[in-house]
């Protein structure tokens, strides 16, 4: 799981584009996105918890264990690992939250 910003390519001509973060959800075996949410930077690690555990729930699945890279972003979801029992693990990469990341920047960058 990961964010990453981009911005908003929908703008007004007095507006100042909203920077948004992408929250990710990816499983690590098959690269299959889960989740790929755009949140409004001031709000991502507030909205990561309920976002997680709602999909959580429609899944009807309790991970072996969530891998993180950023800190911020495991102190967010400690409660929501403690509670469905999982173990909760900051790595420095996730390829298969890098590649869904580029596969999103591709798409977002193709012209009409």
């Amino acid at each position: 799981m990961a964010a990453t910003a981009f911005a908003s390519p929908t703008l007004g001509p007095d507006e100042r584009p909203e920077l948004l973060q992408m929250l990710f959800v990816v499983d690590r075996a098959s690269g299959f996105i889960h989740l790929g949410e755009p949140v409004a930077a001031p709000n991502v690690l507030e909205e990561a918890q309920p976002m997680v555990s709602g999909l959580l729930l429609r899944l009807g699945y309790r991970p072996r264990r969530m891998l993180v890279r950023e800190l911020a972003l495991r102190a967010h979801l400690a409660s929501l690992a403690r509670v469905t029992g999982c173990r909760l693990q900051r790595v420095r990469r996730l390829p298969a939250v890098e590649a869904a990341n580029r596969g999103m920047v591709r798409a977002m960058s193709r012209r009409g």
